[in-house]
């Protein structure tokens, strides 16, 4: 087995990113988030999660396409983001405490994403395709 244990975090900077995984709601202390997990577009590295507050995915569902019904509600469905892509900076930010990490003896840092822009994929062209769950089989 190899395990690669070096920190290879991507270098800050604009990217096209795709939801690799269907969203899904996670426990963060008394509260939920959504963990959305991205992978980057035409790279090979594996795909990384993010957790969001609903207060904190207005810009992404957005970006997604999803329909935006009054200031700051959206019309969306977890199985309706998977393999949609969207454009974003990625950034790190220091820990607003000045938090050490203990394994790296520097200040923690987060990655975090802004900007974001809608990109049109194939797939999100076809707005008549169906989808798994409205596919019936005839046996």
């Amino acid at each position: 087995m190899i395990t690669d244990t070096r920190n290879n975090r991507m270098e800050a900077g604009t990217y096209t990113f795709e939801v690799a995984t269907m969203p899904c709601q996670v426990a963060a202390g008394d509260f939920l988030k959504w963990q959305f997990e991205f992978k980057v577009a035409g790279s090979q590295d594996k795909p990384f999660k993010m957790g969001f507050f609903d207060n904190q995915m207005g810009e992404l569902l957005s970006a997604l396409g999803f329909k935006q019904i009054e200031e700051g509600v959206f019309d969306w469905d977890s199985t309706d983001a998977y393999g949609k892509s969207f454009k974003a900076e990625l950034f790190y930010e220091e820990d607003r405490n000045g938090k050490i990490n203990e394994y790296t003896k520097k200040i923690q840092t987060y990655r975090k994403l802004r900007s974001f822009e809608a990109v049109l994929t194939p797939a999100m062209r076809k707005k008549n395709e169906p989808k798994p769950q409205d596919i019936a089989w005839e046996e």
